[in-house]
């Protein structure tokens, strides 16, 4: 009998999950909570409640660790970036060839704008460690954790672009 490795397994579990996740919360007419940015300003006893509720621990382990699905715990939400120090790793490790100086992003490469970043700092992290596409990986013998937390924290400090009614010459 052929083995289903982990990742089949989960490809193939994941999505009536989720499914299940969903129709649970609308059956009970509440909505699903949206996903927070900012982990620290959750209420862990809660999350502690519904990673029980909805038996996250069967495929993300008791602890997040990870088992047939992803780990869930991160040391990099809790490094402090330097802006300044992710710049100099930003243009040394030559991100700004396919990202721009700023993390804008290029039509010419296809390279996405990743500044200022609307992922999370591990959603970000695992991207430059298995990127889809053309990005070569960076592992983290290549890239620290301290070090994406830098970038990461430069790419935070971009300023957004205005939008066209924040632009006084173009609502003339």
């Amino acid at each position: 009998m052929k083995s289903i490795s982990d990742r089949s397994l989960w490809r193939l579990l994941a999505p009536p999950l989720l499914l299940a996740v969903f129709v649970s919360y609308f059956v009970a007419g509440q909505t699903p909570p949206a996903p927070s940015q900012n982990a620290t300003s959750g209420n862990a006893q809660k999350g502690k409640d519904a990673f029980a509720m909805h038996m996250c621990a069967t495929c993300h382990g008791p602890a997040g660790q990870g088992a047939v699905g992803p780990a869930l715990p991160s040391n990099l939400a809790r490094l402090t970036g330097n802006a300044q120090n992710g710049n100099r790793v930003y243009a040394s490790d030559g991100c700004y060839d396919c990202h721009g100086r700023v993390g804008q992003g290029s039509q010419s490469t296809a390279a996405p704008r990743i500044g200022p970043p609307a992922l999370t700092i591990d959603i970000f992290a695992r991207y430059i460690h298995a990127p889809t596409g053309n990005m070569p990986p960076y592992t983290t013998k290549v890239v620290s954790d301290q070090e994406i937390a830098d970038i990461y924290a430069f790419l935070k400090s971009v300023p957004t672009t205005p939008q066209a009614k924040e632009i006084p010459l173009l609502n003339q």
